[in-house]
């Protein structure tokens, strides 16, 4: 709860990108440093379905009620703008540059998004997005790589913390 993201939730208006069955915006929502909002999004109705199942399942832990709706990507023509974007795993090579769109078009200016993605064979979208947000010059990004090894098995991830200059 004090780790480098707190700041980015504490008092903040977050919006999970791709949440899948609600984690990352379960684990925010319920951090005692009460983000104002979560909102969890994901572009497949039957994961924001499973998603809304964990949240009810957890309410009781929780700082903050998320809420949840479908959000794709390529459709989105009024984007709300949040303090902090979350995302864990979404980013391969076919949503690349769909996610880097939604990354920009709901990011407040002076924002910040956190990503975690794995770097195993088979998801080279993570390496597109590094290179594309350091190509826009206007971003602050720290990138930490970690190597898991539960029993044996060997699991690169890219955390990645991006501020937004400009809109």
């Amino acid at each position: 709860t004090r780790g480098p993201g707190a700041a980015a939730i504490n008092g903040k208006h977050i919006l999970e990108l791709g949440c899948g069955v609600g984690l990352c915006g379960i684990a925010a929502a319920s951090n005692p440093l009460a983000p104002l909002s979560v909102t969890m999004t994901d572009s497949v109705p039957e994961l924001v379905q499973c998603a809304n199942q964990n949240v009810e399942k957890n309410k009781e832990r929780l700082s903050v009620m998320p809420t949840s709706l479908v959000l794709d990507w390529d459709s989105d023509e009024n984007p709300t703008k949040y303090d902090t974007l979350l995302a864990s795993d979404c980013v391969y090579k076919s949503t690349a540059e769909a996610f880097l769109r939604a990354v920009f078009s709901h990011l407040k200016e002076g924002g910040d998004l956190i990503l975690t993605n794995a770097t195993e064979h088979g998801r080279p979208g993570i390496d597109k997005v590094i290179y594309a947000l350091k190509e826009r010059g206007d971003v602050y990004i720290e990138t930490t790589a970690i190597t898991m090894m539960p029993e044996g098995y060997h699991k690169a991830v890219h955390i990645i913390h991006l501020r937004n200059f400009t809109p």
